[in-house]
């Protein structure tokens, strides 16, 4: 993949977003001060047009360890105005959920991965902050969800908690 795209893939992963809600950031969102980013809307793919985020919640998102600096870096590389997006695609304009999910698909076929989504990094991301925290509150919160239902839709055991899990279940079983 072009380095220059490689950026928002380390945002969608670290601030567990959607496509549609990394294709609408723009510069003003990123805060360097605080080291967060402001969630509050996504690019529609259908009208062309930025919107309220799927489920209308809004956040101020720290990013993971590798994000942050991918994205410093992007910004201290690419200056733009506040009101300007945050990622730009290879016309210039606004980098579009489509042309994200369209490199994605093409950097996982030239490593041979199938099935891997890049909305499986929003996934994995959730299911790392649970297997940190145990707590459902922080993966709601970070993840956007509005009910605890939905946040838990979104997680994957990861094999380290499959073996915890089983342990827990051995030790009692004795």
């Amino acid at each position: 993949m072009a380095e220059e795209f490689q950026p928002v893939f380390w945002v969608i992963y670290t601030a567990h977003l959607r496509i549609s809600e990394a294709a609408g950031l723009n510069r003003g969102d990123w805060d360097p001060f605080t080291k967060r980013l402001n969630i509050e809307r996504q690019f529609s793919h259908v009208t062309g047009k930025l919107e309220d985020t799927k489920t209308g919640q809004h956040g101020k998102i720290r990013l993971m360890h590798g994000g942050e600096e991918a994205l410093e870096r992007y910004i201290e590389a690419h200056p733009a105005l506040p009101s300007d997006p945050m990622f730009y695609g290879p016309m210039g304009g606004r980098l579009t959920s489509g042309y994200i999910r369209k490199l994605w698909n093409r950097a996982c076929a030239d490593e041979g991965m199938t099935d891997f989504h890049v909305h499986d990094n929003r996934r994995t991301g959730l299911t790392t902050v649970m297997d940190a925290t145990g707590n459902w509150k922080g993966v709601k919160m970070r993840g956007r969800h509005i009910t605890d239902v939905a946040a838990q839709g979104y997680q994957d055991i990861s094999d380290e908690l499959d073996v915890a899990v089983m342990q827990a279940l051995e030790a009692k079983a004795r």
